[in-house]
């Protein structure tokens, strides 16, 4: 029985420890969704040109601190799908994940992206600071 015991507690260390925190200012991914699995609220209008924003060295500033801010094989995921333009299948082999956990993944980064930038950047563009 102890050793079925510290096995256990050895597994919940272990799962503790391949989990990360993915919350931006005090608010979860699993927070932006209601009892029935939809979104709360619609991504916010953004006002301006995102051709603008996307030349804009402090976007770029903006854009990494909120990548960092993300776990590791998130903004892995997320780089190499958005940025360098490889394909699910490309991912899945270098990561090795399923492609199953590719899309999980790379769904919970963009929802923090998108409310890290909501808040750090589009947020001080409408008041004028971005």
């Amino acid at each position: 029985m102890t050793g079925i015991l510290k096995h256990k507690i050895l597994d919940q260390y272990r799962a503790a420890s391949r989990e990360v925190d993915v919350t931006t200012d005090d608010e979860s991914i699993d927070d932006l969704y209601g009892t029935m699995g939809h979104l709360k609220a619609p991504a916010q209008k953004w006002s301006g040109n995102p051709r603008e924003a996307f030349e804009q060295e402090e976007f770029w500033e903006q854009l990494n601190a909120c990548m960092s801010k993300l776990p590791e094989r998130q903004a892995a995921v997320f780089t190499m799908r958005e940025m360098d333009g490889l394909s699910s299948e490309e991912i899945c082999k270098i990561v090795g994940i399923s492609s199953t956990n590719y899309w999980v993944l790379l769904h919970r980064g963009r929802l923090a992206l998108r409310r890290c930038l909501e808040i750090n950047w589009f947020k001080k563009d409408q008041e004028g600071g971005g």
